[in-house]
């Protein structure tokens, strides 16, 4: 019967009767009695699967038979017993029983009260699966929206780089090339250069005077 979990454990002390899905009802000390949640049985202080003591194969991992009561040590035979939430564990004045009170109501002072023994039940426990698959959804929206920006980025940067290439690709067109002559134009009168001007003053005649017309 080694490894007993709930409904298996040490038994609760109840005062007054057990709840009708608890099985028990022995009479302890002070009113109280070891209870213990069904299917259980209540045996020797502890909540066993069937009639035989399971007290030494509960203590190898001690722990209540329900999870949200508070395990306390029994400081005269270092056993242990369990109590509801919100109310402590004491031993009696003359060592014959222990029991579960409210440590903060003056008239329990004269109680000598029991220590708290921390279980696995009372650590922090994971975060539930709902908790966990909003947590993952909101990594994956994050990936997504991430990934959703970079292939905007990467669209825009490409674009730019293609309009770009393609301006530089453009044929570059020369001006056209200045005359240092003349322009010659149809129809219209130009200037002669200097060689022209020379040639039409060749071609004159030249005539001499008469002779007659020398001598006067």
């Amino acid at each position: 019967m080694a490894g007993l979990g709930p409904p298996y454990g040490f038994a609760l002390r109840r005062k007054g009767f057990c709840l009708e899905n608890e099985s028990g009802n022995n009479t302890t000390v002070d009113g109280f009695r070891r209870c213990c949640p069904k299917p259980s049985v209540e045996s020797s202080g502890a909540c066993c699967p069937g009639t035989d003591s399971c007290t030494q194969e509960i203590k190898n991992s001690p722990h209540c038979a329900n999870e949200s009561w508070a395990l306390f040590r029994n400081t005269k035979d270092s056993g242990y017993f369990c109590c509801l939430p919100g109310t402590d564990g004491y031993l009696a004045g003359d060592g014959n029983g222990v029991g579960c009170e409210d440590s903060y109501v003056p008239d329990n002072s004269n109680l000598l009260w029991q220590p708290r023994v921390i279980t696995d039940a009372d650590k922090p426990t994971c975060p539930s699966t709902s908790n966990s698959g909003a947590i993952a959804g909101g990594v994956v929206g994050g990936v997504a929206g991430l990934a959703v920006i970079l292939a905007l980025l990467w669209y825009f940067m490409r674009r730019s780089s293609q309009k770009q290439l393609s301006q530089e690709e453009l044929p570059i067109k020369e001006a056209p090339a200045i005359q240092s002559g003349p322009v010659l134009s149809s129809g219209k009168p130009r200037e002669l250069d200097g060689q022209g001007y020379l040639a039409e003053l060749e071609n004159i005649p030249v005539n001499e005077l008469p002779e007659n017309r020398r001598t006067r």
